[in-house]
Parts: structure tokens; sequence; C-alpha cells
């Protein structure tokens, strides 16, 4: 039972820190103008940290809303990219995904 509360109170503290992430970059956008409802849906329903991570960087760093949103753009795309790579090697075939590696040999 203690086990099983300190995992829920671990999930409510990582879900309050991307929550927390996730209006900081609200709050930046704000200052360069009127965020659409899709933008703010698109970040508050991101619950990777990393990510957020990176995308309140380019929040604080864009010059416009647009300007933010071609960055986590790209971003995504370069991520989805890499998180799909495969390599074949001599010895078996190497898969990367986001937060899991299988390699075969």
């Amino acid at each position: 039972l203690e086990e099983l509360m300190k995992d829920e109170l671990e999930a409510k503290k990582a879900e309050g820190i991307t929550q927390g992430k996730a209006e900081g970059i609200l709050e930046l956008l704000s200052d360069l103008g009127q965020v659409s409802e899709d933008l703010k849906a698109k970040i508050m329903g991101q619950k990777n940290i990393d990510i957020l991570n990176q995308w309140l960087k380019y929040a604080a760093r864009s010059e416009t809303i647009q300007d933010f949103e071609q960055k986590i753009q790209y971003f995504l795309t370069i991520t989805n990219k890499q998180s799909m790579l495969q390599v074949n090697t001599a010895s078996g075939l190497i898969f990367r995904k986001k937060s899991q590696h299988m390699i075969y040999r």
C-alpha cells in the first residue's frame, strides 16, 4: 500500500511539473500575441518533460508565435525521424524508439 501511494505521489508530481512547464510556455507566448486554442491544446497536451523543456526555450527565444510554431514543428519532425531510426549492422538489426531500445544480435 505504501509503495502504491508513493507511485501515485510521483505521478502527481510529474503531472504538476509538466503542467507548470506548459503554463510557462503559454505565459511567454501570450507576451507575443494571441495564442490559438489549437496551439494551447497542443502545448497543454504534451506530457513529455524533455519536449516541454525544449519548447520553453523556444518560447523564450521566439520573436513571434508563428516563429515558435515553426520551431516546434521542426523539432517534432526531427524527433520523430530520430525515434524511427533503423540501422542495419553486420551482426543484426538495431531499432531505436522514443523511450526504449531493442537490439537484436
